[in-house]
């Protein structure tokens, strides 16, 4: 295994889970704000060389990444799990702010991006989607 396929492994995905749940022990209240998150995952993702200085990981490593939590996402909608969906959806949010660090764009900027371009949107719902006018 490579040094790229090794970034694609469980471990990765575990080591995601354990840096957020640091900040959310069971018995131990800790609150923390959303930017205060994001930076504490940069750290995490500086000090295990998938960005930063000497980064490992490409932003195609991590769109792999993403498409395995997404496929993670799907299986717990497909199949209701409130506690895997929860973990899904962080898991694809830890993934999308490396990834977008890793594109030299500050996830921050991505999320007021999109937030500007939909703030102002009218449509309507079909089939259970929103459809832009």
């Amino acid at each position: 295994m490579n040094v790229i396929e090794s970034y694609l492994t469980k471990t990765f995905l575990e080591d995601c889970k354990l840096a957020v749940r640091k900040y959310n022990q069971p018995n131990q209240q800790t609150t923390m704000t959303t930017q205060e998150l994001i930076e504490a995952i940069r750290t995490w993702g500086e000090e295990r060389n998938i960005i930063g200085a000497n980064a490992k990981a490409t932003t195609q490593t991590q769109f792999v990444k993403l498409l395995e939590e997404v496929e993670e996402l799907n299986v717990a909608i497909t199949f209701p799990n409130h506690d895997e969906l929860v973990d899904a959806v962080g898991d694809c949010t830890v993934v999308l702010i490396l990834l977008s660090e890793l594109a030299g764009v500050k996830f921050e900027d991505c999320l007021l991006s999109a937030y500007n371009e939909i703030k102002g949107r009218t449509g309507k719902i079909v089939d259970g989607a929103f459809v832009k006018d």
